[in-house]
């Protein structure tokens, strides 16, 4: 997948978007979203891979079921640098993507195929009632310690949440002057995002990450860290990265 940047203005896309956002509250489909930023054909191809693998998998549920889970997982983990190529090689060296976005626990080899970026930080400083036109109001900002899957251009980067989530949900409320593993998405930002501001104003900006050079995440997944050891479940980081060497073969 290449790493590049695509602007899209949505008033462009009126007519593209308009059966897909009536149908869905102003929200942008997954199909149409990777569409416009150049992921069509390998959408269509990883939904196939994911609608027959989960016929197969979980058998008896409705054909609803099998298209729409399909289709969001085939959007994260085409926006995580997972392409329908990796999808094969990846279960060639054991790694169960089906598996990934199915179960309740997983590996880390399983957890990082939904994430772009996979590090270690400290969080040093959350600034509250910060809008940027993304539809989130807080900055939490990381000082990176060690990457395990993916890459930073520098030693800072901005975690973007709702106050209302951070307020609700303790599993992913980082903390000022805390260490933590983190499992982040630039591309699932950039989806939301697009979402935000084509419902408040028609148009958007929407383009391919560009892994290695992206500043601005959400969190999938988060551990607390205390020295080498996430808590919960016990790990060492090294354990970890041993863990997810056949993924970043693969996907870096």
């Amino acid at each position: 997948m290449k790493a590049q940047s695509v602007l899209v203005t949505l008033f462009m896309l009126a007519a593209f978007f308009s059966d897909s956002i009536k149908a869905q509250n102003n929200r942008i489909s997954h199909q149409d979203y990777l569409e416009a930023i150049g992921l069509g054909d390998d959408y269509l191809v990883m939904s196939n891979i994911l609608v027959r693998g989960l016929q197969l998998q979980e058998p008896g549920n409705t054909a609803e079921y099998y298209v729409n889970n399909a289709s969001f997982f085939s959007m994260i983990l085409l926006l995580s640098n997972v392409t329908p190529r990796d999808y094969y090689l990846l279960q060639e060296e054991g790694v169960d993507v089906l598996h990934a976005i199915t179960a309740d626990t997983r590996p880390f080899s399983e957890q990082s195929l939904l994430a772009d970026l996979v590090l270690t930080g400290v969080v040093t400083e959350i600034e509250t009632n910060t809008p940027a036109n993304d539809g989130f109001d807080v900055s939490v900002k990381l000082l990176v310690d060690d990457v395990l899957k993916g890459g930073v251009p520098g030693d800072t980067i901005t975690i973007r949440q709702r106050n209302l989530d951070r307020l609700s949900d303790s599993q992913t409320r980082p903390e000022t002057g805390r260490s933590y593993l983190f499992l982040l998405s630039s591309g699932v930002y950039g989806y939301q995002k697009a979402n935000y501001q084509f419902a408040n104003t028609g148009e958007a900006e929407a383009g391919i990450p560009d892994f290695g050079n992206e500043t601005t995440f959400v969190i999938y997944r988060m551990y607390n860290k205390n020295r080498n050891r996430i808590l919960g479940p016990e790990l060492e980081i090294s354990e970890i990265r041993r863990e997810m060497r056949p993924v970043t073969a693969i996907i870096e």
